[in-house]
This record gives structure tokens, sequence and C-alpha cells, in this order.
């Protein structure tokens, strides 16, 4: 998909009907940063070569662990966050969905003990809280 200021690329699209560990999407438009959110999903292959392709600024992930019962974790833990981090390590990490489902095995405050062990760099913004990436 593409529009008139810039490109949209879809890694994949996950449903519960048909399952996929990954979900995301790249946003490039000219003087701008690139742009990959991760939606609900954990670290894959298919991750991986997405942001050895795009190389993006900024990436935003979706990361409290969350689970489902009968399938297992579906969106991002800290060991993932890592990942991501080596995988880019110019680019801006932002974490996302924190205390905000009733799935999630990790909280903020677990999480940032968590990152500060591996020594990744990241931002967390607080609820309603605004991130601007110039």
């Amino acid at each position: 998909m593409s529009d008139r200021n810039g490109k949209i690329f879809c890694t994949s699209i996950a449903s519960l009907s048909h399952i996929s560990k990954a979900c995301g999407i790249i946003f490039q438009a000219k003087q701008e940063k690139t742009l990959y959110v991760a939606g609900d999903t954990i670290w894959t292959t298919e991750i991986k070569k997405t942001l050895q392709t795009f190389t993006p600024d900024v990436v935003v992930l979706n990361a409290c662990a969350a689970e489902l019962a009968g399938f297992g974790r579906l969106i991002m833990n800290d060991e993932d966050v890592e990942a991501v981090a080596r995988t880019v390590p110019d680019a801006q990490i932002v974490i996302s969905h924190m205390d905000t489902v009733a799935h999630a095995s990790i909280t903020r405050y677990t999480m940032r003990g968590l990152l500060a062990k591996r020594g990744v760099d990241y931002l967390m913004p607080e609820d309603g809280e605004t991130l601007v990436f110039n």
C-alpha cells in the first residue's frame, strides 16, 4: 500500500481464525523518520527480516508479554525487546501496551527492571503522554 506522502508496508496480519506470530507495519515518507509499529506479536524471523530490510528510526512495540490460555504468549517480552534493540541498534525503541490488558504478565515496573538488567535503551511513555521524533 502507499499514498501520496509515502509508503506503508505490512509484515503480516494476524487474526484468531488464522494465527500468525508476526504483525507489524512500516511507515515511510520523505523527510520523515521511518517508523515500524509492531502489533500483537512476539519476536520472529519475519520481524527480524523487516527490521533489517527497512532499518527504522523508531520502533514501537507492544511488550507486556500478554498470554492467552491454550495459545501462549502473543505480545513481546523483555527478551524480544532486547532482540529488536540488538537488530536495529540506532533505532529509538518505544515500549507500549503496558498495564493495559488483563492478560499481561509483565508490568511497567517489572519491564523497566528487566530491560535495565539487559542494558536496553528505550522510551516507555506514561498513559496519555505524547512522544515526538524529529
